[in-house]
């Protein structure tokens, strides 16, 4: 699949070049897998989330991410791990309704701030969301990098991000 990257707060992806390599290499590497669609006005394939997902933490596992990464407490808020991290970076993968990306995108920053502790006290230097772009969303209520930017505006999101969409080719 394509897919766009957008970075903020200073990035400095050459900190972390090999790393985005590796995620970049993932991204390029994922099929178009789709699914029936199970609504009834519709009678074409979707984007397949759940499968997509599974794909990509077999390749990011295969390059020594580390998955479902625990945080030193769980919440209800803020769940018991993040997706992936690898040396500083946390990773997180949503195709999921919006709230938990804005979930996922306050955990992201309360890690970098110290406000929430990954086990083991891994230092956490960055972070990647990666979201579907707008034209593989097939269900209002799912997360594009486009609202994920608005809701940055407003957060104060204070750590290095990069915003990661994949697109159809």
């Amino acid at each position: 699949m394509k897919f766009s990257s957008t970075f903020y707060n200073n990035f400095g992806i050459a900190k972390f070049f090999n790393e985005f390599q590796e995620i970049e290499s993932v991204l390029t590497e994922i099929p178009l897998i789709v699914r029936p669609s199970k609504s009834k006005k519709t009678n074409r394939d979707v984007f397949d989330a759940v499968s997509t997902n599974s794909f990509i933490r077999s390749m990011l596992e295969d390059c020594n991410w580390f998955s479902n990464f625990p945080l030193d407490h769980s919440s209800k808020e803020f769940g018991k791990h993040v997706d992936f991290y690898k040396n500083g970076i946390i990773l997180e993968v949503q195709f999921a309704h919006y709230g938990l990306g804005i979930r996922d995108l306050l955990r992201l920053d309360a890690c970098y701030r110290g406000k929430i502790r990954l086990k083991k006290e891994q230092e956490v230097r960055a972070g990647v969301m990666v979201v579907p772009s707008k034209e593989l969303i097939t269900v209002e209520s799912v997360i594009n990098e486009q609202q994920l930017f608005s809701y940055m505006s407003i957060l104060d999101i204070q750590m290095p991000l990069a915003i990661v969409a994949i697109k159809k080719e």
